[in-house]
């Protein structure tokens, strides 16, 4: 690694044979040069992060559920390739730790959208008002595949 500027640096690799690399390079996290202290993670084990994407923490209850802010100073906010996306304010995730009760709050309309890996949860789970009034869908995808297909679409 070398230290281009301020703002950049550079990794050179020896081969090209690992085109993961530089992808896995480019997800590592800017800290500080304090974050580099002796137990400085111990001390601030809440402390958020540098960041540079189009939305920032507002608030969190951790373990429960994290706001994020859209971030008006996004430096990518005017690209072509991100126009059109980030349309929303603020985005919230609330945290479930049973799934059943996350299925329930799913059902009764708590939030408005739910990964369910479970054929048999969602064949024989989601039943209540929300899927007889048809705001809630349910599908069913044919296909000839000889291997089994579950999911939610």
């Amino acid at each position: 690694m070398m230290v281009l500027d301020k703002y950049r640096v550079k990794f050179t690799f020896k081969t090209t044979e690992n085109r993961e690399l530089p992808l896995i390079l480019g997800q590592l996290q800017i800290f500080s040069k304090k974050a580099f202290q002796k137990d400085y993670f111990a001390k601030n084990p809440l402390l958020i992060s540098v960041s540079s994407s189009p939305y920032v923490i507002a608030s969190f209850d951790v373990s429960k559920k994290i706001t994020y802010q859209r971030n008006p100073n996004y430096w990518a906010r005017n690209l072509p390739s991100r126009k059109g996306q980030f349309n929303f304010d603020q985005v919230k995730f609330e945290y479930y730790k049973d799934e059943t009760v996350a299925l329930q709050a799913f059902l009764s309309g708590v939030y408005d959208w739910c990964i369910e890996s479970m054929a048999k949860v969602w064949a024989r789970g989601c039943v209540g008002k929300a899927i007889e009034n048809k705001e809630i869908t349910k599908y069913l995808i044919a296909h000839k595949m000889p291997s089994g297909m579950q999911g939610f679409f």
